[in-house]
């Protein structure tokens, strides 16, 4: 589920094969973070999960100041709904510190980020965020 949205949009839209790679290596730097982080929290994690994260974090942070370095910045606003549910989840993993959520909310909440590679995909294409990128 992660990557199908991500790599329909890269097949449809005509994106420099760099900018894929770019675009691929942040979304799976970011979701081993998601994973990182909620071991952390549930106090599972050990020296080796925090490297983890560090690394992914590093990555996703690169990758933003290299997005906006070659112009295609206005892309970072989809990681708003993205961080938003990560602290949604972090929160509630802190809590309870149980395993991932899977209630019917929590999964109705995580599709639509994770199809958010396909808004990605159009808006750095295209150059600028459009209606097609925000609407399926």
């Amino acid at each position: 589920m992660l990557y199908a949205p991500l790599l329909t949009g890269l097949v449809v839209y005509n994106i420099h094969p760099l900018m894929c790679l770019l675009l691929i290596a942040m979304a799976t730097a970011a979701f081993f973070a998601q994973n990182a982080l909620g071991l952390l929290l549930r106090e599972r994690g050990d020296a080796q999960t925090w490297w983890w994260l560090g690394g992914c974090g590093l990555i996703v942070v690169a990758g933003a100041g290299v997005l906006q370095l070659l112009g295609h910045g206005r892309v970072l606003w989809l990681a708003v709904p993205a961080v938003a549910l990560l602290g949604w989840q972090a929160m509630r993993r802190r809590g309870t510190r149980r395993q991932i959520d899977h209630s019917l909310l929590n999964e109705m909440l995580t599709v639509p980020v994770l199809g958010l590679g396909a808004p990605a995909a159009q808006i750095v294409a295209s150059e600028s965020v459009t209606h097609h990128a925000l609407l399926p």
